[in-house]
């Protein structure tokens, strides 16, 4: 018979073992029921917050309570390592620091800008500065593949692209190598154009073709290389144009000065196709979308169809792929990329994700372009007021931007567009004309590549779209002038009503006021905002500059003054003169975009008259204007300044007469004096303004009297082309078309269209 004390003990275990499994019973209940659905929704989970990396969570489990001390341990190795220029060590250490703090997105976002920016720069060789940049960019992907649904990291992958390739000092470089790491291997090998002696040994250079064909005419087999150099050669001009006319010309970018574009032309170019060989040589080993391949041996290049190979074989996993692009829309079940209640950011038609074949125009702000859309998938959708964001309904999933005001972070896409049509205009690349490529191939032969679609006049429609759809969604702009009016005048009932300063938030609450007062205050509320968000924005310029470039009118002329500036730096300053005067150049920039034909309202009635457009209008544009009209000012000096000089003469000798009639005994030094005034060093627009000899075509007003330029844009252009007067000097403003350099009188005179 059990002892008493044994049989309490035994009960007392069997209680106790049995309150563990009651409780384990229930702790795993409410883990299964309750907690774990609230870190579902919450996405608590590693996997709901990304991609898993068994071997970092391993190590994480295994410091414990030391992860801290480790963490800063790396933090402070990776800022060592930077300074002493031991980039492979940093990149091991970053790779650490991440690992350990996978969820926290500084260690992303400020190391992916460290590789970016900080180190890159460290480089000399461009190649190498590309290397690093794809190193920053190639960290936030993998830090957006585990964190899902944060805006932030995807931003600024879009904007690394943006910035680093497209707006850099060397961005000729830049985008040249880019658009190489979106080329197979085999289709850029330089010994696809190289052609060897029969041994292998001796490179035979494209500027010896001709002369090695007449020496060595019975070389049938080198002559035939030759041949399909050429051709191969011809092929790559056709598959690639962009790539090619950018080696070839370089970016011609408008923010540099006219009278220093020789600083312009030392820009990265390659003059012969000899260089362009070297150029791809030394550029081989790139950061790709396709894995690495060894160089064809001499004169045993083939094609990837000769070879039977399939491109998208080789292509390298998507976290080493650069350009690193977005996931698709869906996946290959149909499943949406965008969890609940995001929404899939589809406003771009046929966007490139990581699953696309990235044709010869795609660029860094293409890419950009890609990641800001993606980036607008977590935040909210647009409340009813300007510039206003609907709340969080599922933190999960939904985030707002951190450092930026979440209206400019919206339109970012629109704003990637339109860089996209700014670079085609710098590259000219504005409609289907093609380019030739000259200088290159024997015989004269300049084939003509690009001429298959209107390229910038199609990148600046999809940009005005996007820009009405991001100004409708958000509530920045009016159907009609006046439904704005109305909204104003509203506005200013209650602002004069309770006592308002502009601008001020209202003093009272909605509900506090009486009925009638409701709708105004709505209304001010509105108006507020409105005018607000689209200053902060700089939305109404963004948006004009779109709705304006995509006409065919805006393009034709923003195509003449290309060609003009073009003929000027080759010195060939009669022909652009003669561009600039084209009817579809200066006129048609001033009849069809500065301003419209309208009806409006005057003291007498409706009536038709030339106004300003919404552009023509806008200050920014305005600038862009007066810059065009100081640089033809500045051709027409050069080239007709020697003939204005005889007509100031002739006129001055004409006055001098009157004087002498007028004012008998006056001295003969007088009038030597007048003649020789202007014999040196002419400037008409500093010399001539006000005295009826010289204009230019977007000065005066419109019929409204509206001036076609502003004084604050005429004096920021004037500024940066060192063109300030004295405050002593008096300007006067002619109206549009007089003066002997306006482009129409000039047409009357014989020197005007070609």
């Amino acid at each position: 018979m059990a002892n008493p004390f044994q049989v309490q003990s035994r009960r007392r275990k069997v209680a106790y073992i049995g309150l563990i499994l009651a409780l384990f019973t229930v702790s795993y209940f409410w883990r299964t029921v309750f907690i774990r659905a609230k870190a579902e929704e919450l996405t608590l989970r590693e996997q709901d917050m990304g991609e898993m990396d068994l071997s970092g969570s391993a190590i994480r489990l295994s410091l414990s309570g030391l992860r801290g001390f480790v963490t800063s341990y790396f933090w402070f190795q990776a800022t060592d390592k930077q300074k002493k220029n031991q980039w492979n060590e940093l990149s091991l250490n970053i790779k650490s620091l991440t690992t350990l703090q996978p969820h926290f997105i500084t260690p992303w976002l400020f190391q992916g800008w460290n590789l970016a920016y900080n180190v890159s720069v460290e480089s000399d060789r461009v190649r190498d500065k590309l290397y690093y940049i794809s190193e920053g960019c190639l960290l936030l992907a993998r830090g957006d593949r585990q964190n899902r649904n944060q805006p932030d990291i995807r931003f600024h992958i879009g904007f690394f692209n943006q910035h680093k390739i497209s707006n850099s000092d060397e961005t000729n470089s830049l985008r040249s190598l880019y658009q190489l790491c979106n080329i197979h291997p085999v289709d850029r090998d330089p010994n696809r154009f190289r052609v060897y002696d029969k041994e292998g040994k001796r490179e035979i250079r494209w500027a010896d073709f001709n002369r090695f064909k007449e020496s060595n005419p019975k070389d049938s087999e080198t002559l035939a290389r030759i041949d399909r150099a050429q051709v191969e050669f011809e092929k790559f001009c056709t598959e690639h144009p962009m790539l090619v006319r950018r080696l070839q010309n370089g970016l011609r970018r408008d923010d540099i000065p006219f009278k220093d574009r020789r600083t312009f032309e030392q820009t990265f170019i390659c003059e012969t196709v000899d260089a362009v060989i070297r150029f791809l040589e030394d550029s081989y080993r790139l950061p790709s979308l396709y894995q690495d391949q060894d160089m064809a041996p001499p004169n045993g290049w083939r094609s990837l169809a000769e070879m039977g190979r399939d491109p998208s074989k080789d292509k390298r996993p998507l976290s080493e792929r650069f350009p690193t692009m977005p996931p698709p829309l869906t996946d290959a079940l149909g499943k949406s990329r965008a969890p609940e209640p995001q929404i899939p950011f589809d406003l771009v038609r046929n966007e490139f994700s990581q699953d696309s074949d990235l044709p010869d125009d795609f660029e860094s702000n293409t890419c950009a372009r890609a990641w800001f859309g993606f980036a607008q998938e977590p935040i909210p959708a647009p409340s009813e007021l300007p510039g206003s964001t609907k709340e969080i309904t599922n933190p999960g999933v939904q985030r707002r931007p951190r450092n930026i005001a979440t209206l400019i972070f919206r339109g970012y896409p629109a704003r990637a567009q339109s860089y996209i049509g700014e670079k085609l205009y710098q590259e000219g690349w504005y409609d289907d004309e093609g380019y030739s490529v000259r200088g290159w191939f024997p015989n004269g032969k300049e084939p003509l590549v690009g001429n298959r679609r209107k390229w910038a006049l199609i990148a600046w429609e999809e940009s005005g779209r996007l820009w009405r759809i991001n100004a409708r969604e958000n509530h920045l702009h009016f159907d009609s002038p006046i439904e704005e009016a109305n909204m104003k005048n509203q506005a200013e009932q209650f602002r004069a009503k309770y006592g308002l300063i502009s601008g001020q938030a209202p003093t009272v609450k909605l509900e506090d006021i009486p009925p009638g007062d409701q709708t105004i205050m709505k209304a001010y509320d509105f108006y507020r905002e409105y005018t607000v968000y689209r200053q902060m924005s700089n939305f109404a310029f963004h948006y004009a500059r779109a709705n304006m470039e995509e006409k065919p009118a805006t393009n034709t002329a923003r195509k003449r003054f290309f060609q003009a500036e073009g003929f000027r730096n080759q010195f060939r300053k009669e022909q652009a003169l003669r561009t600039y005067r084209m009817p579809d150049a200066l006129a048609s920039w001033r009849d069809n975009v500065m301003t419209e034909v309208r009806e409006v309202d005057t003291p007498s009635g409706k009536k038709l008259a030339r106004v300003l457009t919404e552009a023509g209008a806008d200050s920014g544009i305005q600038e862009d204007s007066y810059e065009i009209q100081v640089k033809y000012l500045d051709l027409a000096n050069d080239v007709d300044g020697p003939d204005i000089r005889v007509q100031l003469t002739l006129q001055n000798s004409a006055l001098f007469a009157a004087t002498l009639q007028a004012t008998p005994g006056a001295p003969a030094i007088v009038g030597a004096l007048t003649l020789a005034s202007q014999a040196a060093g002419f400037d008409p627009r500093k010399s001539l303004q006000g005295g009826n000899l010289m204009a230019g075509p977007f000065d005066g007003t419109d019929d409204l009297g509206n001036p076609l330029y502003s004084d604050s844009a005429k004096m920021t252009i004037d500024g940066r082309y060192g063109l300030m007067k004295a405050p002593s000097e008096k300007e006067t403003v002619f109206p549009s078309g007089q003066g002997p350099l306006a482009p129409e009188v000039l047409e009357k005179q014989g020197a005007g269209t070609p």
